[in-house]
């Protein structure tokens, strides 16, 4: 995301979407750095005839006009954090101040009728009407978040229940029109966020997706299978997982579980009926959904398939917590390494934000699970090596080299000298070397030379800043017995 002299843009394609203007204006604008160059360069690879006419339109072709994408979801997520953070304080302000700062706002002026426009304004303490849509959008927005608990309106007194205000009781339409009519509130009518609310802000997670984690932590907190990591990997994961399964492969891997596995996969819902069915091919209604008509059993079809490709994904990612290579891993789960390393980089996020969200509702013993397996997730380490990978310069795989040689602690890395950590990192496979060079193997040896001091350096450091933190914490107890006995008073001498 850095500024360079010259950017280069290998292909058309941006994965399987033809590369647009607006992409290659975000690409090809970060050539050029302020303050060290006069200009910068451009250079697209184009593999045919084709490729080189559509990169010539691209240099002069016109971006879009922006327009605004603040609707449904994104809206209640919007008035969700200007209520949470104390910048909306009551119905007239959100529909005034809120909604007129919006670029809907502009966009919507200019194109609905003048006369729609009267008709739609509230009030005119502004001196401007409001469009007759977004005063619905914010309304029916605002009428979410109400039914769900996640804002509070005080001296309401609506009009109407708005349990579906943006289509559909747990999940908004992505456009976000209202299919009920929205509870009108006074313009007086205070606003606040609740505890639910705050941690959804706090979480950075949408409102939906907030309100699908909560229900999952909350049936969880009645059942939760400590005795494997499995089911906390799983609530940590995202629903989104973007891992494919192969259906024959996770039917074999389910019937091999551990039945403490396979009570967690119970627990959250993955059939072997439906397991069964998918390596089949079988792609119709399902047997409790088999009564339903329309699109309805497709959708209740998908949500299931989800649930099992979430829970696919948390079996791949319990193996990379527990120190198995991520080669090894992508052989095993029939995936590609690159979208592992990336599940697991947002896993490690997303972990952090049910964490958050636990923390806000006060379900701080879920919250404690949660920040204690966050490192491990980041890692890809045991728990017992967690401590050696926040050393500078100690990775999983030596970490693990480490514990094997019996430096289980930071203290006993620290200890240790530069030669035998130089002889534990010999023995592993990434400094073998078969070459007969003298040169290549002289630079070898500097190499493996200098991550033994890094790692003793980075282990003595560590262990000075713990020390020097538990010496400031002493200091500060001192400081407040000191205060306390000073406001009691002089002791009174004994007889």
């Amino acid at each position: 995301n850095l500024p360079a002299r010259r950017v280069i843009i290998r292909s058309m394609k941006v994965g399987s979407e033809a590369l647009d203007a607006v992409r290659f204006r975000q690409m090809a604008g970060r050539a050029g750095r302020v303050g060290l160059d006069s200009k910068g360069e451009c250079i697209v690879v184009a593999k045919t005839s084709r490729d080189a006419e559509e990169a010539q339109a691209l240099f002069s072709a016109e971006l879009e006009p922006l327009r605004s994408s603040l609707n449904g979801q994104r809206l209640a997520r919007a008035v969700l954090e200007v209520v949470s953070l104390g910048l909306i304080r009551t119905v007239g302000d959100l529909e005034g101040r809120f909604a007129r700062g919006l670029l809907r706002f502009q966009e919507e002026r200019q194109s609905q009728p003048q006369e729609e426009l009267q008709l739609s304004m509230r009030d005119l303490a502004f001196g401007e009407a409001m469009p007759t849509a977004l005063l619905q959008d914010v309304r029916a927005a605002l009428a979410y978040l109400e039914a769900r608990t996640l804002v509070k309106v005080d001296g309401g007194g609506g009009n109407a229940s708005p349990q579906n205000a943006l289509g559909g009781q747990s999940s908004p339409g992505p456009e976000g029109s209202p299919s009920a009519i929205p509870t009108v509130h006074p313009p007086e009518a205070a606003l606040s966020a609740t505890a639910l609310g705050e941690g959804v802000v706090h979480s950075s997670l949408r409102p939906a997706e907030a309100l699908s984690v909560f229900e999952d932590l909350q049936r969880s907190r009645t059942g939760l299978c400590l005795d494997t990591d499995l089911h906390l990997i799983f609530l940590a994961t995202p629903a989104a997982a973007g891992i494919e399964p192969d259906w024959s492969r996770f039917l074999s891997y389910y019937e091999r579980l551990q039945p403490r596995d396979r009570a967690v996969a119970t627990a959250v819902g993955v059939s072997h009926d439906f397991l069964l069915k998918q390596s089949m091919g079988h792609r119709g209604p399902l047997a409790a959904s088999s009564g339903n008509s329309g699109g309805d059993w497709r959708q209740e079809r998908e949500r299931v398939t989800a649930l099992h490709r979430r829970f696919w994904a948390a079996l791949a990612l319990r193996e990379l917590a527990n120190e198995a290579s991520p080669a090894r891993v992508a052989t095993s789960f029939s995936a590609p390494r690159g979208a592992l390393q990336g599940l697991q980089g947002l896993a490690a996020t997303y972990c952090g934000m049910v964490r958050q969200l636990c923390e806000r509702v006060r379900w701080h013993e879920m919250a404690a699970l949660f920040d204690c397996l966050m490192p491990r997730l980041s890692f890809g380490v045991s728990p017992e090596g967690l401590p050696l990978c926040r050393i500078q310069g100690v990775y999983p795989a030596r970490a693990r080299a480490l514990l094997d040689a019996g430096l289980t602690s930071v203290e006993a890395v620290a200890k240790s000298s530069t030669s035998t950590i130089e002889g534990i990192l010999r023995k592993m496979s990434q400094f073998e070397s078969h070459c007969t060079d003298a040169e290549a193997a002289r630079h070898q040896e500097a190499v493996v030379r200098q991550a033994a001091e890094k790692i003793v350096r980075g282990a003595q450091e560590r262990l000075g800043a713990e020390l020097q933190s538990l010496e400031d914490e002493a200091e500060d107890e001192r400081l407040r017995v000191r205060r306390a006995l000073a406001a009691r008073g002089p002791a009174t001498a004994p007889g």
